[in-house]
């Protein structure tokens, strides 16, 4: 899936289906996730023992959920 269509699978499509109008308003809390990707050689490991190779990968760095900010990695 190319990650254009993973960001709006994750951020638009999911809002259009997850949200009603009194959420998008000036000074509504929100969410934010900080994301980065880092190219290397991958390897994925499926369902049933089936394995994929891969160059990329989405990693989390830091959220903020309900104004609580986590951070995964330094």
């Amino acid at each position: 899936m190319p990650l254009s269509q993973i960001v709006a699978c994750a951020s638009v499509n999911a809002s259009t289906r997850l949200m009603t109008p009194d959420m998008l308003r000036v000074r509504a809390p929100v969410d934010v996730a900080t994301i980065e990707l880092p190219e290397s050689s991958l390897e994925f490991v499926g369902n049933y023992k089936g394995t994929r190779s891969g160059q990329q990968r989405l990693f989390p760095i830091t959220t903020v959920l309900a104004g609580t900010r986590t951070t995964w990695r330094a």
